[in-house]
Protein backbone atom coordinates (compact mmCIF):
# COMPACT_ATOMS: atom_id res chain seq x y z
CA UNK A 1 0.00 0.00 0.00
CA UNK A 2 1.20 3.93 -0.69
CA UNK A 3 2.75 4.83 2.67
CA UNK A 4 2.20 8.43 0.85
CA UNK A 5 -1.61 8.33 1.48
CA UNK A 6 -2.75 9.24 4.80
CA UNK A 7 -4.78 6.14 6.45
CA UNK A 8 -7.23 6.39 9.81
CA UNK A 9 -8.85 4.54 12.59
CA UNK A 10 -11.35 5.66 15.12
CA UNK A 11 -12.19 3.21 17.73
CA UNK A 12 -13.39 3.93 21.42
CA UNK A 13 -12.71 1.37 24.19
CA UNK A 14 -13.18 1.84 28.02
CA UNK A 15 -14.79 5.37 27.77
CA UNK A 16 -11.57 6.44 25.48
CA UNK A 17 -11.50 7.53 21.62
CA UNK A 18 -8.66 6.71 19.93
CA UNK A 19 -8.01 8.50 16.42
CA UNK A 20 -4.33 6.26 14.73
CA UNK A 21 -3.20 8.22 11.80
CA UNK A 22 -0.69 7.16 9.38
CA UNK A 23 1.48 9.03 6.78
CA UNK A 24 4.82 8.08 5.56
CA UNK A 25 5.46 4.85 7.91
CA UNK A 26 5.08 7.71 11.16
CA UNK A 27 2.11 6.72 13.39
CA UNK A 28 0.26 9.66 15.54
CA UNK A 29 -1.89 8.40 18.11
CA UNK A 30 -4.70 10.31 19.94
CA UNK A 31 -6.96 9.43 22.92
CA UNK A 32 -10.04 11.58 24.59
CA UNK A 33 -11.50 10.37 27.86
CA UNK A 34 -14.93 11.50 28.12
CA UNK A 35 -15.62 10.52 31.75
CA UNK A 36 -13.30 13.12 33.06
CA UNK A 37 -11.98 15.32 29.90
CA UNK A 38 -8.23 14.23 29.44
CA UNK A 39 -6.43 13.83 26.10
CA UNK A 40 -3.28 11.49 25.39
CA UNK A 41 -0.91 11.82 22.27
CA UNK A 42 2.40 10.38 20.89
CA UNK A 43 3.92 10.20 17.34
CA UNK A 44 5.99 6.90 16.43
CA UNK A 45 8.44 6.97 13.60
CA UNK A 46 10.44 4.50 12.45
CA UNK A 47 13.33 3.56 14.76
CA UNK A 48 16.09 1.27 16.13
CA UNK A 49 14.71 -1.19 18.85
CA UNK A 50 17.16 0.36 21.44
CA UNK A 51 15.84 3.94 20.99
CA UNK A 52 11.70 2.26 20.72
CA UNK A 53 9.57 3.66 23.31
CA UNK A 54 9.18 1.01 25.77
CA UNK A 55 7.20 1.02 29.38
CA UNK A 56 9.32 1.60 31.63
CA UNK A 57 9.60 -1.11 34.31
CA UNK A 58 8.86 1.17 37.37
CA UNK A 59 5.63 1.89 35.77
CA UNK A 60 5.15 -2.00 34.97
CA UNK A 61 4.54 -4.79 37.51
CA UNK A 62 5.83 -7.58 34.49
CA UNK A 63 8.63 -7.61 32.36
CA UNK A 64 8.47 -7.68 28.32
CA UNK A 65 10.01 -9.25 25.81
CA UNK A 66 9.54 -6.06 22.93
CA UNK A 67 9.02 -7.19 18.98
CA UNK A 68 9.89 -4.24 16.70
CA UNK A 69 7.41 -3.66 15.20
CA UNK A 70 7.52 -0.69 12.65
CA UNK A 71 4.57 2.44 13.05
CA UNK A 72 3.38 0.34 9.96
CA UNK A 73 2.92 -2.86 11.51
CA UNK A 74 1.30 -1.64 14.96
CA UNK A 75 -1.31 0.58 12.43
CA UNK A 76 -2.19 -2.68 10.14
CA UNK A 77 -2.43 -5.26 13.37
CA UNK A 78 -4.34 -2.26 15.04
CA UNK A 79 -6.66 -2.31 12.28
CA UNK A 80 -7.52 -5.70 12.17
CA UNK A 81 -8.18 -5.43 15.75
CA UNK A 82 -10.73 -2.92 15.37
CA UNK A 83 -12.67 -4.51 11.65
CA UNK A 84 -12.39 -7.88 13.63
CA UNK A 85 -10.26 -9.57 10.65
CA UNK A 86 -7.39 -10.35 13.45
CA UNK A 87 -6.15 -13.80 14.25
CA UNK A 88 -6.48 -14.64 17.98
CA UNK A 89 -3.92 -17.57 17.68
CA UNK A 90 -1.21 -15.42 15.99
CA UNK A 91 -2.13 -11.66 17.81
CA UNK A 92 -3.99 -10.22 21.07
CA UNK A 93 -4.57 -6.39 21.18
CA UNK A 94 -5.22 -5.18 24.67
CA UNK A 95 -6.46 -1.76 25.38
CA UNK A 96 -5.16 -0.54 28.99
CA UNK A 97 -7.95 1.01 31.08
CA UNK A 98 -7.34 4.61 31.88
CA UNK A 99 -5.62 4.81 35.76
CA UNK A 100 -5.73 8.43 35.45
CA UNK A 101 -4.96 12.03 33.67
CA UNK A 102 -1.43 12.07 34.47
CA UNK A 103 -0.90 8.59 33.43
CA UNK A 104 0.06 7.03 30.36
CA UNK A 105 -1.71 5.39 28.41
CA UNK A 106 -1.24 1.44 27.01
CA UNK A 107 -1.41 -0.36 24.46
CA UNK A 108 -0.15 -3.71 24.21
CA UNK A 109 0.44 -6.08 21.13
CA UNK A 110 0.92 -9.75 22.01
CA UNK A 111 2.45 -11.63 19.66
CA UNK A 112 2.29 -15.54 20.26
CA UNK A 113 3.71 -18.94 18.86
CA UNK A 114 2.50 -22.13 17.18
CA UNK A 115 4.80 -24.75 18.65
CA UNK A 116 5.76 -22.57 21.42
CA UNK A 117 4.23 -20.89 24.59
CA UNK A 118 6.65 -17.97 24.33
CA UNK A 119 4.82 -14.13 24.29
CA UNK A 120 6.50 -11.34 22.68
CA UNK A 121 5.01 -8.07 23.74
CA UNK A 122 5.39 -4.75 21.72
CA UNK A 123 3.89 -1.95 24.03
CA UNK A 124 2.25 1.90 22.69
CA UNK A 125 2.84 4.13 25.62
CA UNK A 126 0.68 7.17 24.79
CA UNK A 127 1.48 10.38 26.88
CA UNK A 128 -0.73 12.63 28.60
CA UNK A 129 -1.53 15.99 27.29
CA UNK A 130 -1.55 19.23 29.93
CA UNK A 131 -4.51 20.77 29.34
CA UNK A 132 -5.63 24.00 31.51
CA UNK A 133 -8.14 24.01 34.39
CA UNK A 134 -10.41 26.33 32.37
CA UNK A 135 -10.64 24.25 29.37
CA UNK A 136 -11.20 21.08 30.99
CA UNK A 137 -14.06 22.01 32.99
CA UNK A 138 -15.73 23.38 29.58
CA UNK A 139 -15.15 20.48 27.80
CA UNK A 140 -16.61 18.41 30.84
CA UNK A 141 -20.06 20.68 30.76
CA UNK A 142 -20.05 20.29 26.83
CA UNK A 143 -19.61 16.30 27.18
CA UNK A 144 -22.00 16.38 30.18
CA UNK A 145 -24.66 18.70 27.37
CA UNK A 146 -23.95 16.78 25.08
CA UNK A 147 -24.92 13.25 26.68
CA UNK A 148 -27.52 14.86 28.05
CA UNK A 149 -29.35 16.24 24.54
CA UNK A 150 -28.28 11.99 23.86
CA UNK A 151 -30.14 10.54 26.49
CA UNK A 152 -33.14 12.77 25.81
CA UNK A 153 -32.87 12.58 22.19
CA UNK A 154 -32.87 8.62 22.92
CA UNK A 155 -36.09 9.34 25.23
CA UNK A 156 -37.83 11.61 22.62
CA UNK A 157 -37.81 8.82 20.09
CA UNK A 158 -38.74 6.29 22.73
CA UNK A 159 -41.71 8.57 23.74
CA UNK A 160 -42.69 9.12 20.07
CA UNK A 161 -42.55 4.94 19.42
CA UNK A 162 -44.90 4.82 22.29
CA UNK A 163 -47.28 6.95 21.01
CA UNK A 164 -47.62 5.80 18.08
CA UNK A 165 -48.46 2.52 19.31
CA UNK A 166 -50.82 4.01 21.70
CA UNK A 167 -52.40 5.68 18.62
CA UNK A 168 -52.34 2.29 16.99
CA UNK A 169 -53.94 0.74 19.77
CA UNK A 170 -56.89 3.34 19.87
CA UNK A 171 -57.32 3.66 16.25
CA UNK A 172 -57.86 -0.63 16.93
CA UNK A 173 -60.12 0.53 19.82
CA UNK A 174 -62.08 2.79 17.91
CA UNK A 175 -62.74 0.48 15.33
CA UNK A 176 -63.74 -2.21 17.95
CA UNK A 177 -66.17 0.06 19.48
CA UNK A 178 -67.52 1.63 16.01
CA UNK A 179 -69.49 -1.99 16.04
CA UNK A 180 -70.90 -1.86 19.46
CA UNK A 181 -73.53 1.30 19.71
CA UNK A 182 -74.76 0.25 22.89
CA UNK A 183 -71.06 0.86 24.40
CA UNK A 184 -70.74 4.09 23.56
CA UNK A 185 -69.60 5.16 26.91
CA UNK A 186 -66.62 3.39 26.45
CA UNK A 187 -65.62 5.21 23.72
CA UNK A 188 -65.77 8.29 25.11
CA UNK A 189 -63.75 7.11 28.48
CA UNK A 190 -61.34 5.36 25.59
CA UNK A 191 -61.03 9.04 23.90
CA UNK A 192 -60.60 10.44 27.42
CA UNK A 193 -57.95 8.45 28.66
CA UNK A 194 -55.91 9.07 25.56
CA UNK A 195 -56.30 12.77 25.74
CA UNK A 196 -54.97 12.60 29.40
CA UNK A 197 -51.71 10.42 27.81
CA UNK A 198 -51.47 12.66 25.38
CA UNK A 199 -51.17 15.20 28.05
CA UNK A 200 -48.73 13.41 30.04
CA UNK A 201 -46.59 12.94 26.81
CA UNK A 202 -46.81 17.51 26.04
CA UNK A 203 -45.30 17.63 30.05
CA UNK A 204 -42.79 15.00 29.47
CA UNK A 205 -41.57 17.16 26.17
CA UNK A 206 -42.09 20.86 28.26
CA UNK A 207 -39.66 19.27 31.21
CA UNK A 208 -37.30 18.17 28.62
CA UNK A 209 -37.40 21.14 26.97
CA UNK A 210 -36.88 22.84 30.62
CA UNK A 211 -33.67 20.85 31.36
CA UNK A 212 -32.01 20.99 28.31
CA UNK A 213 -32.57 25.09 28.75
CA UNK A 214 -31.06 24.81 32.04
CA UNK A 215 -28.22 22.91 30.67
CA UNK A 216 -27.78 25.72 28.13
CA UNK A 217 -27.57 28.22 30.62
CA UNK A 218 -25.34 26.67 33.28
CA UNK A 219 -22.84 26.59 30.86
CA UNK A 220 -23.01 29.94 29.46
CA UNK A 221 -23.24 30.42 33.54
CA UNK A 222 -19.93 28.39 34.46
CA UNK A 223 -18.56 30.60 31.11
CA UNK A 224 -19.14 33.47 32.35
CA UNK A 225 -17.87 32.55 36.37
CA UNK A 226 -14.26 31.39 34.37
CA UNK A 227 -14.21 34.46 33.00
CA UNK A 228 -14.55 36.14 35.78
CA UNK A 229 -11.96 33.90 37.95
CA UNK A 230 -9.63 34.80 35.30
CA UNK A 231 -9.90 38.49 34.94
CA UNK A 232 -9.84 38.49 38.99
CA UNK A 233 -6.75 36.28 39.04
CA UNK A 234 -5.17 38.10 36.50
CA UNK A 235 -5.76 41.52 38.36
CA UNK A 236 -4.21 39.69 41.89
CA UNK A 237 -1.40 38.80 40.12
CA UNK A 238 -0.64 42.11 38.67
CA UNK A 239 -1.42 43.68 42.03
CA UNK A 240 0.98 41.48 43.58
CA UNK A 241 3.71 41.99 40.67
CA UNK A 242 3.43 46.12 41.89
CA UNK A 243 3.66 45.27 45.52
CA UNK A 244 6.44 43.10 45.17
CA UNK A 245 8.19 45.82 42.61
CA UNK A 246 7.85 48.18 45.27
CA UNK A 247 8.96 46.48 48.21
CA UNK A 248 11.79 45.21 46.12
CA UNK A 249 12.43 49.03 45.13
CA UNK A 250 12.57 50.00 48.62
CA UNK A 251 15.35 46.76 50.00
CA UNK A 252 17.06 48.49 46.75
CA UNK A 253 17.18 51.64 48.06
CA UNK A 254 18.15 50.54 51.94
CA UNK A 255 20.88 48.62 50.08
CA UNK A 256 22.74 51.26 48.31
CA UNK A 257 22.42 53.40 52.06
CA UNK A 258 23.90 50.65 53.77
CA UNK A 259 26.59 50.59 51.03
CA UNK A 260 27.25 54.30 51.45
CA UNK A 261 27.41 53.93 54.87
CA UNK A 262 29.50 51.10 55.35
CA UNK A 263 31.90 53.11 53.05
CA UNK A 264 31.93 56.23 55.30
CA UNK A 265 33.19 54.08 57.91
CA UNK A 266 35.42 51.96 55.72
CA UNK A 267 37.05 55.15 55.12
CA UNK A 268 37.35 56.55 58.30
CA UNK A 269 38.88 53.25 59.62
CA UNK A 270 41.36 53.45 56.98
CA UNK A 271 42.07 56.78 57.22
CA UNK A 272 42.45 56.22 61.12
CA UNK A 273 44.54 53.52 60.82
CA UNK A 274 46.76 55.08 58.50
CA UNK A 275 47.36 57.96 60.79
CA UNK A 276 48.33 55.54 63.53
CA UNK A 277 50.58 53.35 61.36
CA UNK A 278 52.32 57.06 60.65
CA UNK A 279 52.91 58.13 64.21
CA UNK A 280 54.27 54.77 65.00
CA UNK A 281 56.42 54.56 62.09
CA UNK A 282 57.43 58.49 63.05
CA UNK A 283 58.36 57.31 66.78
CA UNK A 284 60.21 54.29 65.69
CA UNK A 285 62.02 56.36 63.25
CA UNK A 286 63.06 58.42 66.44
CA UNK A 287 63.79 55.74 68.52
CA UNK A 288 65.96 53.78 66.10
CA UNK A 289 68.03 57.71 65.09
CA UNK A 290 68.57 58.04 69.03
CA UNK A 291 70.09 54.07 69.22
CA UNK A 292 72.12 54.87 65.93
CA UNK A 293 73.48 58.26 67.98
CA UNK A 294 73.99 56.09 71.08
CA UNK A 295 75.85 53.47 69.57
CA UNK A 296 77.99 56.32 67.90
CA UNK A 297 78.66 57.18 71.19
CA UNK A 298 79.92 54.05 72.46
CA UNK A 299 82.15 53.06 69.85
CA UNK A 300 83.63 56.65 70.13
CA UNK A 301 84.58 55.55 74.01
CA UNK A 302 86.02 52.36 73.01
CA UNK A 303 89.98 52.15 73.02
CA UNK A 304 91.52 52.68 69.96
Amino acid sequence: MNSNVERKIIYEENDVSYTFTLFENVLHIEAVWQTDYAMWTTTIECTALSNEKIADESKIDTSYIVTNYTPTDKFNIINDYVNKMLNPKEYVVCFKKVKNADTALVIEIITKYQYSEKEDVSMILIDPKPIGFNDKILKNVDIHKNSTNIRFSQLKDEINTRLVVLEDGHKALRTDVSYMSDDYIIKEELDEALAQKHKELDDIFAKVTTVDDIIVKFSEKMKTELVGMEKNLTEKMTQMQSTFDTKYAEMENKMKSMQSAFDIKYAELEKTNADKITTTLTALQGQMTKLQTDLETCMSKLPQ
